[in-house]
């Protein structure tokens, strides 16, 4: 049922986006373990495979928000490192996205299958073609990042 949801739900949200282009505040999360990314593909939209996260709640701060979409959606408790952001205007809205990364132990993620069709591992330097534009990003923010922090 949630995912029928989801499937309805999200086409009526990009006809409200295209009207009232709304500025929205979201999070991505990078999660690796060693060389390996952990990626999903949704049960709406795109199909592209992309990194967990989502929206952040009133009143909440991206940590929080970060933290509670990852526990929600792959069953994982993280400790993430906040790694930058950036703004783009995809489907009719303005959104921030804050990019986190966090290490942990791979293992099999806990699907919240009603907004999460799939997940896998994929070796960071053998990502699949079909992914989005957003984990590009995000991974160019990683690599500025790392390079960062070995100079300090």
């Amino acid at each position: 049922m949630k995912s029928f949801i989801y499937k309805i739900g999200y086409p009526v949200l990009k006809i409200y986006w295209f009207i009232f282009r709304p500025k929205t505040q979201g999070v991505k999360c990078l999660i690796v373990s060693g060389d390996e990314t952990l990626l999903i593909r949704h049960t709406y939209g795109h199909s592209a495979w992309t990194l967990p996260g989502g929206g952040i709640k009133k009143g909440e701060l991206k940590e929080q928000a970060i933290k509670r979409e990852i526990k929600e959606e792959l069953g994982f408790d993280i400790e993430p490192k906040y790694i930058g952001e950036f703004t783009h205007n995809t489907e009719y809205k303005i959104d921030t996205v804050y990019c986190f990364v966090a290490n942990v132990e791979k293992k099999d993620p806990v699907l919240q299958e009603a907004e999460i069709k799939k997940a896998g591992w994929w070796k960071t330097n053998g990502l699949p073609e079909n992914h989005s534009t957003g984990l590009d990003r995000v991974l160019r923010i990683y690599t500025e990042f790392k390079n960062l922090e070995h100079v300090n």
